[in-house]
């Protein structure tokens, strides 16, 4: 549940695109391609085109699948200027879609699938011995309505040391505790995929495991939400204190939980730098 933890405090976060550009930059001071599009960002950036930017494969998207993919907060902390806009547009897309039956059918129950390889380790300790659990993703999770093009990108076979997944997702749409939305009239792919995104830090609950045979396993997976008790007790428990200090010592907190303990000290250092907090601790 780390992950949406952490979302929640990066989104309270103040930041701004200066600073994440300059950060970008230094990621990318050898890459002249890269460069023009932090320039591009730089100069025709808007909100509204948050999701327009995390579909391009440009140094965004690159810089926060790879931070997420490794928890690396640091990175995170960064970027937080686009998090903070990309889940805020999910849920703005995610409210309009549920209340409208344009975009999203107008069905109580909603189905999308996902193909992807996932390493031996993580899918015994995550999924396979975890059935009835629940399945909590660090990124934002890129799914299709179209069953037959996820089966694609779930490989078939991998390597010896992969698996092949494919997860089928029931959605109920009274759901709202993790955004999610179709985003095809956004992406820069279009309709063809039929995208629905995921906000980061989603919590599935794994229904069944089911091999299709030697090389692909099916996954059926349930979006929680509100009504999972045992979810939301966790969550509230985890969120503890949360409204309290700022976000920089919640980083802290939650690097110490990870055992990412110099990480932990830098954020400590920098809550520090804040003068009204030292002062509420002297009093």
């Amino acid at each position: 549940m780390y992950s949406q933890l952490a979302r929640e405090i990066l989104i309270s976060t103040e930041s701004n695109k200066t600073e994440m550009l300059e950060f970008c930059r230094q990621q990318y001071a050898d890459n002249n391609v890269q460069l023009r599009y932090i320039q591009e960002f730089e100069d025709h950036y808007d909100s509204h085109k948050t999701i327009w930017w995390y579909t391009r494969d440009t140094f965004l998207y690159r810089l926060l699948n790879k931070a997420l993919r490794e928890q690396d907060i640091d990175v995170l902390y960064s970027l937080r200027y686009f998090i903070r806009h990309l889940h805020l547009q999910l849920k703005d897309f995610h409210s309009k879609q549920t209340s409208t039956n344009t975009t999203i059918e107008n069905e109580k129950l909603i189905t999308v699938y996902r193909g992807q390889l996932i390493k031996n380790e993580e899918f015994e300790r995550k999924i396979r011995h975890n059935l009835g659990g629940f399945l909590s993703v660090t990124n934002f999770l890129s799914t299709t309505i179209d069953k037959q093009l996820a089966t694609v990108f779930a490989g078939y076979g991998g390597e010896d040391d992969t698996q092949s997944i494919l997860f089928q997702i029931d959605i109920n749409r009274s759901v709202k505790k993790f955004p999610y939305a179709n985003i095809s009239e956004e992406s820069v792919f279009g309709e063809e995929e039929g995208e629905i995104l995921f906000t980061m830090g989603s919590v599935f609950r794994i229904l069944s495991i089911q091999p299709i045979d030697t090389n692909m396993w099916y996954i059926h997976l349930k979006l929680t939400g509100e009504e999972d008790i045992e979810l939301m007790n966790l969550i509230e428990y985890m969120k503890g204190g949360l409204d309290e200090f700022t976000p920089e010592i919640h980083l802290a907190r939650l690097l110490f939980e990870m055992a990412q303990y110099s990480k932990a000290i830098k954020f400590l250092n920098m809550a520090m730098q804040d003068s009204q907090l030292m002062e509420d601790f002297i009093v």
